[in-house]
């Protein structure tokens, strides 16, 4: 444990930092990862990606919106303005995003 109080584990080359964003070889996870709001939501939900993050092209990436039952609720191309996901019953839901060279990510969605 840090003095700032974030839990650092390190395992051969890898770093892994809680409380602060997950840092893995120096790159943030956090930073790779579209950002879902509300979440949770009411009825809608919609995801992009922070503009100081953004990738710089997210041509070819795709998402896929699953409930837990993995039946695909929605799927389609990654708008570089963001997506909406409207009309999704209450629930939770798993986001997927990836790209042609970026690997999958998968974030919970929650909508009441």
């Amino acid at each position: 444990m840090e003095d700032n109080g974030n839990l650092v584990l390190r395992t051969g080359s890898q770093l892994i930092v809680r409380n602060s964003g997950t840092v893995i070889d120096g790159t943030s996870l956090r930073a790779s990862q579209p950002v879902v709001f509300p979440n949770p939501g009411t009825g809608t939900a919609s995801f992009s990606w922070p503009a100081a993050t953004a990738p710089a092209s997210r041509a070819g990436y795709r998402y896929q919106l699953t409930d837990l039952q993995d039946h695909v609720v929605r799927q389609g191309r990654v708008e570089p303005s963001g997506n909406a996901l409207t009309g999704l019953a209450p629930g939770v839901y798993l986001l997927v995003t990836h790209g042609p060279a970026a690997p999958a990510r998968t974030q919970r969605v929650e909508v009441r």
